[in-house]
C-alpha cells in the first residue's frame, strides 16, 4: 500500500520562499506606511509637500542605519530622552 500525499501540498523552492518573506516584508512596509502617512495627513492636515519631506527624512534615517551610522535602539533611546516617548510592542507611550 502506497503512503498518501496530500493533494494540496505543494513543496516550495528556497527561491520561492525568499519571494514569500520580500513580498511579507513589502507588504507590511507598504501598511506601516500608509497608516503613518494617513495619520499625518488627516489627523495633523498634512499637505503633500509635508507628506514627502517627512517620507524624505524617514529615508534618510533609514540610509543611516543600513550604512551603520545609527541603529533602532539608538531612535528609541533619543525619542525617550527628548520627547518622553518610550517605544513599546509598537506604541509610543
Amino acid at each position: 500500500m502506497s503512503k498518501k500525499v496530500n493533494p494540496r501540498r505543494q513543496p516550495a523552492s528556497k527561491a520561492d520562499v525568499k519571494r514569500a518573506e520580500l513580498r511579507g516584508r513589502d507588504d507590511g512596509i507598504k501598511f506601516a506606511s500608509a497608516l503613518f502617512l494617513m495619520a499625518l495627513r488627516d489627523k495633523e492636515g498634512f499637505d503633500l509637500e509635508a507628506l514627502q519631506k517627512v517620507w524624505k527624512e524617514v529615508g534618510d534615517l533609514a540610509d543611516s542605519i543600513a550604512e551603520g551610522y545609527c541603529n533602532i535602539e539608538d531612535l528609541h533611546t533619543v525619542l525617550e530622552s527628548e520627547a518622553g516617548a518610550r517605544i513599546v510592542g509598537g506604541i509610543a507611550t
